[in-house]
């Protein structure tokens, strides 16, 4: 899946990811669905392919939920697995 976030040129953007019970927040997420995760990882890169955060799952299909601080250009994006 691909997500938009703030264009660098103008800032960056924040990322929180980890497993739900240590990552999330109280307002429905933006995404929330589950995915197929046969190789037991998720991990979280740029457009060009440099990973910047992986997660070591323990099943094949996981639940993802992901959190904008903006449907556009958010400046916060929050990944919750599991």
């Amino acid at each position: 899946m691909s997500i938009g976030v703030f264009p660098e040129i103008d800032g960056r953007t924040r990322l929180a990811f980890g497993p739900a019970r240590e990552v999330w927040l109280r307002r429905d997420a933006d995404f929330d669905d589950f995915i197929e995760t046969p190789t037991r990882t998720l991990f979280v890169s740029t457009a060009t392919g440099v990973v910047l955060v992986m997660g070591f799952i323990e099943t094949e299909i996981t639940r993802v939920r992901i959190w904008r601080s903006h449907p556009d250009w958010p400046t916060r994006v929050t990944v919750a697995y599991g």
